[in-house]
């Protein structure tokens, strides 16, 4: 079971956390397409593929939730997560099209990732949805994840720190 993890904005790397994402070898993957970023103001509304790239960090500050997917969508017998592990597709408990990840939303000074699914099974229309069993990718999300998170310490230098103006 994974929760939610609710940060203070300055804790945690979102920078580096995109950066990473849009780097890891799931975007090499021929089945990545369907497992591609979602966006959506409501956790009720359709879920709209961010088929023109649109920074997910922009997406975030406009007030969108953004699904990143923890791995491509198992279409054959094993399937690619974020880590680079390649896992055994009857392993994992979900539909052609469906994938686990994150749901990153940022509420005032705070950043919250929640646990999901991105269904596109269920109904007529995709949807994303919260779902605190992960399957097999479960420990590889919370591994991905921790790599950007600050300790406090870490978190209250960088806000005391100078900064240098031209």
């Amino acid at each position: 079971m994974i929760d939610t993890l609710t940060l203070p904005r300055d804790r945690f790397d979102l920078a580096a956390f995109i950066g990473a994402y849009l780097a890891s070898p799931m975007w090499d993957d021929p089945n990545h397409a369907c497992g591609c970023l979602t966006y959506f103001q409501d956790w009720r509304a359709v879920p709209m593929p961010n088929h023109d790239l649109v920074d997910p960090l922009e997406l975030l500050e406009a007030g969108h939730k953004v699904h990143f997917p923890m791995h491509v969508c198992p279409v054959d017998d094993t399937f690619l997560a974020i880590s680079g592990d390649t896992l055994d597709s009857d392993d994992l408990d979900v539909g052609i099209g469906d994938t686990y990840g994150w749901v990153a939303q940022i509420i005032d000074e705070r950043f919250e990732l929640h646990p999901s699914l991105y269904d596109a099974n269920s109904g007529p229309f995709p949807r994303t949805r919260p779902d605190t069993d992960c399957s097999i990718v479960q420990p590889l999300m919370l591994a991905f994840v921790r790599q950007f998170i600050r300790p406090e310490s870490d978190a209250a230098n960088s806000r005391s720190a100078p900064r240098n103006h031209p």
